[in-house]
Formats: structure tokens, sequence, C-alpha cells
């Protein structure tokens, strides 16, 4: 489980709006089948069905749905209704071909979400003597610093920052990774963490060593 949420990530880590992927046209739909070329998505990846304005979705398509994609080849591709049909082949039977100019938006929030629950591992590796996991709501700091190292490999992984919206300086991104990075190894080295959770091992320190009193984050909005 992540320290820190959705919205945490938004505020603290990279804004909603310098990562919002931009649609791709659908060129054609054939029974179930969406014609995308070089779509570029694997099978289980999610995505989003827009259409334009007085335009529809094929249905049984809903918008702003995540779906997940059946990769039939570089071009072609299916959608299911969770990773788990995906995987097995499971696809939406599709009635119409929709109207308008149909296209597809790769969802973002499942990558963010299992980034964040990855470094949160990390934290509890730092954090073991109070008895990791740390119950949540977590102490800001804890959450901050999830925020913070996952945003660098989201940005990297991502590749791409919404061209309609102010630029994200990613070196504002990658020097609040290495300030989190810093902290950890405060922490594993058996820094006393300033916030309420009771130390596990009370009296032992984990590392034989404690430092000064680690720095507060600040929680700085991208603009």
């Amino acid at each position: 489980m992540a320290y820190a949420t959705l919205s945490d990530f938004y505020r603290c880590g990279i804004r909603a709006a310098a990562i919002t992927p931009q649609a791709r046209t659908v060129v054609s739909v054939s029974g179930s089948s969406l014609f995308q070329p070089m779509h570029g998505l694997a099978t289980k990846d999610p995505v989003r069905g827009v259409a334009n304005t007085g335009g529809a979705l094929p249905a049984p398509l809903v918008a702003n749905v995540v779906y997940y994609a059946i990769a039939d080849d570089g071009d072609t591709l299916r959608l299911a209704t969770s990773a788990n049909n995906a995987q097995s082949g499971v696809a939406i039977t599709l009635t119409t071909s929709g109207t308008g100019v149909l296209g597809l938006v790769a969802s973002v929030e499942p990558l963010i979400l299992g980034q964040l629950e990855l470094d949160a591992r990390k934290i509890d590796g730092a954090l073991k003597a109070y008895g990791t996991p740390l119950p949540t709501p977590a102490p800001l700091e804890v959450v901050e610093v999830n925020c913070h190292l996952s945003a660098l490999h989201v940005a990297a992984t991502l590749g791409f920052v919404n061209p309609a919206q102010p630029t994200t300086d990613i070196s504002f991104i990658k020097a609040r990774y290495d300030e989190a990075l810093k902290t950890l190894a405060r922490w594993r080295a058996g820094e006393v963490l300033p916030i309420g959770t009771i130390d596990a091992t009370s009296g032992v320190l984990e590392n034989g060593t404690v430092s000064e009193a680690a720095p507060s984050f600040e929680c700085v909005c991208l603009t």
C-alpha cells in the first residue's frame, strides 16, 4: 500500500495537467477491433475512449471509463473491461462503430499508483524500526517523500509532458528525488523521525548512529 494518494501525487509530485496524454485518433472500427496505426500499446495497458463534440463512442463503450488494451498487432487492438480479461483475450463486443472522430487516451493513473506502491516499500525498508508498514494516514513528511521518489520514475516512464500546458521542469523533479534519497539514507541510519509514530524497537539505533533532525519538505505544487 502506498503512503501517498493520487491526489497527493498531483499536489506534491507532478500536476495532472502536465502528464495528461493527448488522444490519438482511431482510424476505423471493424467489428470489435480498433484500427490505430502504431498504437504503441501492450496488452493490459489502460486506456480511455473519447469522441469529438457531437460524436459517440462505439457501444457499449462509455467516455472516460478505463478499459484495457488487447494488442492484436502493432496497428489493431480490442478493449477489455479488466486487465485479467485483456490478458485472457476476452474483449468487449462492440455493437456499433461509433460516430465522429474517435480517439484513445492512455490512462496514467495505474502507472502512478503502482510506482507509489513500489516506492512506499523503499520507505518501509528505511523505517523498519517503526514496525512498517506505517499506519495511515501517514505523516506528511512520509507522504511527500513517497511523492518525490515516484515523480522522477513516472516522468521518465511517460517521457512526455502535455504540450498544451506549461513545461514541467524535470531538473526540479530530479532535485526533489535526490533530497528524498538523502532522507531515506538518514532514516535508515537511525535518525529519529519527528512524527508521532512509535519506534517498534525503542532504544535501539538501527545502524548505531543518529544525525540531526530531518529537514521538513515543503510541498511545492508545480505550476
